[in-house]
């Protein structure tokens, strides 16, 4: 048996690592040639580097002069996070649990700020966002950072509010050492004024020590025996996962941490993975494929659009906790949808969701073995128990 597969990998390695702790920080080399990658691949200029997505979406909407935010209802806490500390009000509206995205929008005026989240990838109604939110003289913010590289009418996601912003994270489908972002600006004007607001902290030794600390960390996690250790040391309990909006306080510290920039030494991490995009996404959409024809119907009655850049493969189950220990005993892990979720009280659907939602392992990075056994398990799992009952 297979120790314990993690449900996600990141993208680099361990020498990538080792060799980023050599390159400087106060060097721009990897960090211009990255921005131009962007700007090819995105086909726009006013691009910013971030030390991650939730950093990207506080200094756009501290820039903005809007003081109203629009947000599914469910979300991850980091975006209810990065809204209250810029000093907006939060306006949540309903998702459908079919797409996990926003399907009625709700009233918006010219003092509104629609984040436009494509939900793990998922591409939510972006075209109709942005019809409304001009006609009302609304800003548009595509929340994409799940999803870099999802098309929508073969339009990258990303290319139709007024700004986006992505994320490098450990879970997303590029990965930075072991933080980072970037967001999209379509106006030069604008651009040019974001980069004339923010002033990011110069590379700290220890900044770079941690991250890097925490980037081999990640490393060694994609073994699974050393995960099984891991998860003994870092548990966390879903049942946990929600934080009513009204009792919602952000952590007011996480402000130090936006201050600081994207340096070279993750760019040099970050360009090498972008050299095998296509094989990164190629290899995701064959395990969507996999897991569409393999698994047993019970995972397959969700009618999420499972592109192959999505990065997440979630399911409903609605006796989570006790399937989710169950097929850690026998080797495999499924996550609990976000960390965290802000969900105002009255919100019941919203709350349902984010206690049945579960994800099954996704990587770009398993062996055709480690698929094999997943996909075994879970079958074997399936025809145990009926999963929602």
């Amino acid at each position: 048996m297979l120790k314990l597969i993690p449900n996600i990998k990141v993208n680099y390695c361990t020498i990538d690592v080792l060799t980023a702790c050599l390159i400087k920080s106060s060097k721009n080399s990897y960090n211009r040639q990255l921005t131009h990658l962007l700007s090819e691949l995105y086909g726009v200029e006013n691009i910013i580097l971030t030390s991650s997505g939730r950093s990207a979406l506080y200094h756009l909407l501290s820039y903005l002069p809007q003081h109203k935010v629009i947000v599914p209802a469910y979300t991850c806490d980091v975006v209810i996070e990065a809204v209250t500390l810029a000093g907006k009000e939060t306006i949540f509206v309903h998702i459908d649990r079919d797409t996990l995205n926003v399907e009625v929008l709700p009233e918006i005026d010219d003092d509104c700020i629609f984040i436009a989240t494509h939900q793990y990838g998922f591409p939510c109604k972006i075209k109709e966002i942005c019809s409304t939110c001009k006609e009302k003289g609304a800003i548009v913010i595509e929340d994409c950072a799940g999803a870099l590289g999802t098309k929508i009418d073969g339009k990258m996601a990303g290319t139709f509010g007024d700004f986006a912003i992505f994320s490098f994270n450990a879970s997303k489908l590029i990965n930075a050492p072991s933080t980072g972002g970037f967001l999209i600006a379509k106006s030069k004007a604008d651009m040019t004024a974001l980069k004339e607001s923010i002033s990011f902290k110069p590379c700290t030794y220890k900044y770079k020590m941690k991250n890097l600390v925490k980037s081999l960390a990640f490393c060694l996690d994609k073994n699974s025996y050393v995960h099984y250790w891991m998860s003994k040391v870092v548990w966390h309990d879903a049942s946990k996962s929600y934080v009513s909006a009204e009792d919602y306080q952000p952590n007011t510290n996480v402000l130090n941490n936006y201050s600081f920039g994207f340096y070279n030494w993750q760019a040099y991490v970050v360009l090498k993975q972008f050299k095998r995009l296509h094989q990164l996404l190629r290899k995701r959409g064959e395990l969507t494929v996999a897991y569409k024809t393999r698994l047993n119907r019970a995972y397959q009655a969700e009618t999420f659009d499972r592109q192959n850049s999505s990065i997440r493969y979630p399911i409903y189950l609605k006796n989570r906790q006790e399937i989710k220990c169950k097929l850690k005993c026998q080797g495999v892990e499924i996550g609990s949808g976000f960390k965290h979720y802000v969900c105002p009280n009255g919100f019941t659907e919203e709350c349902a969701v984010g206690r049945e939602i579960a994800y099954l392992p996704f990587s770009s990075n398993y062996s055709k073995r480690e698929i094999n056994y997943i996909i075994n398990v879970l079958n074997q799992e399936a025809d145990e128990q009926d999963f929602n009952s």
